[in-house]
């Protein structure tokens, strides 16, 4: 959920806050601006809303009950979500087409907690449904009712925000710097362009004691370089040179900058375009193609981290392919498919059982169950399945079933509760993404 990854997140971005500073704010800090931010719309909708319920019934007062709204806001995360209501008021904020703002009320209304988590987590899920199958809620919903690890919390509104941020990328988005007080400055307006904020943010993300805002201006005498060069490879300077004052002079500029490229020469065996009177010069694009050289050249975490980012861009691509090809699947299974593909995988471990149609009296977590037992029968152990009577049989079951479908690499995008008296949707919905993984996984396995 970074301003990088997540661009909408640039409207937290306080007023008169340096933009290479925003970008540098942490994760958590960000959701708490994230909470702060949508706690405040949801708490002002409830009260508007609870305030025209009001006058509009003011003649009647036997309901004799206290108004109930989102809070304000929060000053930690655990103890103030522990209600659940904080997690409802951002869900309204943020997509107000899954809890609406009846709902909203009609939620803050129940006193039992049990129930509201319960609420909370539906609707998460069909937010999250949005997205397909394979969108699945990261922690489960006794997870969030503990609220007694941080963590769990974080991990949850980092979902919740990325699935539905509900902000706006905010005009002239891009952070901007002021243009060089000797009218170098980079040409016509100084703002900073995507290449020159990449490496700003890498050379004062190595931790140089010098926080670098105008490149051609910072870099211009050596003595930033110079302890660039430290922290790449400290074996190669001289530590006498990090201890002396910057340079006062052109010429021992010069002196400095030529320091640095021999330096820079010896370590990568090669030689280059770029001179010390480019640095000095303040030209953007040689800096930027020095810089560049710097950065491949010596910084090892960076080669590691780019090539770690390629496979995960290829990955990525591959998974997502998959994923659309799964939904679009899932979507075109007829219920006619899923029941002759139960009865199919029922006859190895139930012969006896046999459907003609999807019947969620019938067709329950037992019985997808089984079907994943005949699917994958030494992967699958059946003892861990009850008589399914009680309540708390049935959810017991349900979390089988989905603990097995997940273990299999299989996305069902449900909840255990959902399936202790499940509707036919349900029912449709986790059949058909299991019968559509098998048919994959068989074909990429056997051909």
């Amino acid at each position: 959920i970074t301003p990088a990854r997540l661009k909408v997140m640039r409207s937290l971005q306080l007023p008169g806050e340096d933009p290479l500073q925003f970008e540098s704010v942490s994760a958590e800090a960000l959701l708490r601006r994230w909470v702060k931010h949508h706690l405040g719309l949801a708490h002002t909708n409830s009260n508007s809303s609870s305030n025209s319920n009001s006058n509009s019934s003011s003649n009647s007062s036997s309901s004799g009950g206290t108004t109930v709204s989102t809070p304000r806001t929060v000053s930690n995360f655990t103890d103030d979500f522990e209600d659940v209501s904080a997690y409802l008021g951002l869900l309204h904020a943020t997509a107000p087409h899954v809890v609406t703002a009846s709902g909203l009320r009609e939620a803050l209304e129940i006193e039992d907690w049990d129930v509201r988590i319960d609420i909370l987590f539906r609707a998460f899920t069909r937010l999250l449904a949005a997205g397909g199958p394979a969108c699945v809620p990261l922690i489960s919903a006794r997870d969030i009712l503990a609220a007694e690890d941080e963590r769990l919390t974080l991990i949850f509104l980092a979902q919740l925000c990325s699935a539905a941020p509900g902000l706006s990328i905010p005009e002239g988005s891009s952070p901007r710097r002021s243009p060089s007080l000797d009218g170098r400055g980079g040409g016509g307006g100084g703002g900073v362009d995507e290449e020159e904020e990449e490496m700003l943010g890498w050379i004062n993300g190595l931790g140089v004691d010098t926080e670098v805002k105008d490149m051609e201006r910072d870099l211009a005498d050596g003595t930033v370089l110079v302890k660039v060069l430290s922290k790449l490879r400290p074996e190669a300077v001289d530590s006498r040179r990090l201890s002396l004052p910057p340079p006062k002079t052109k010429f021992a500029a010069m002196s400095l900058l030529n320091y640095v490229f021999e330096i820079v020469r010896a370590v990568l065996k090669s030689s280059f375009r770029v001179s010390p009177e480019d640095i000095i010069a303040g030209k953007k694009d040689k800096i930027l193609e020095f810089l560049q050289q710097l950065r491949t050249g010596l910084d090892q975490s960076y080669a590691a981290k780019k090539r770690l980012n390629s496979s995960r861009r290829t990955l990525n691509t591959s998974q997502k392919a998959l994923k659309m090809f799964m939904i679009s699947r899932v979507k075109s299974t007829s219920d006619d498919d899923v029941v002759e593909w139960i009865n199919k995988m029922m006859q190895r471990s139930n012969p006896r059982f046999k459907i003609e149609s999807l019947d969620e009296k019938v067709v329950d977590s037992v019985v997808l169950f089984q079907v994943l037992a005949g699917m994958a029968p030494n992967l699958v152990d059946k003892k861990l399945v009850s008589r399914n009577v009680t309540e708390e049989e049935r959810l017991g079951n349900a979390r089988v079933l989905l603990n097995s479908a997940w273990r299999l690499g299989i996305p069902v995008a449900v909840l255990p509760p959902q399936l202790i008296n499940p509707e036919l949707f349900v029912i449709r919905n986790v059949a058909s993404t299991i019968l559509v993984h098998f048919n994959v996984i068989t074909k990429m396995s056997f051909g």
